[in-house]
């Protein structure tokens, strides 16, 4: 599971984290972690939940950098979001 920009705190959003499997690993994309406002803490990287921290459009662009993904990633993503 992804989870991008927000602190888990507003219903009905914040139960998305209890829709998946126990097991499923966790990635939050954001500048702090959540623990404070939800209860999930994202920074246990042994339990399968991991923080990515930093601005999320910076964080996600270098995710689909690293995984060579780029040149798709700019054929899909809409005009006001692509870099000038």
């Amino acid at each position: 599971m992804i989870v991008c920009g927000t602190a888990l705190a507003v219903s009905p959003f914040k139960n998305v984290v209890d829709m998946v499997k126990k097991d499923c690993p966790a990635v939050l994309f954001n500048m702090e972690n959540v623990k404070e406002t939800s209860g999930y803490d994202f920074d246990r990287p042994a339990k399968g939940k991991i923080l990515v921290k930093g601005k999320c459009d910076e964080m996600i662009r270098k995710l689909v950098a690293d995984c060579g993904w780029s040149d798709d990633f700019e054929k899909v993503l809409p005009e006001c979001h692509k870099k000038k």
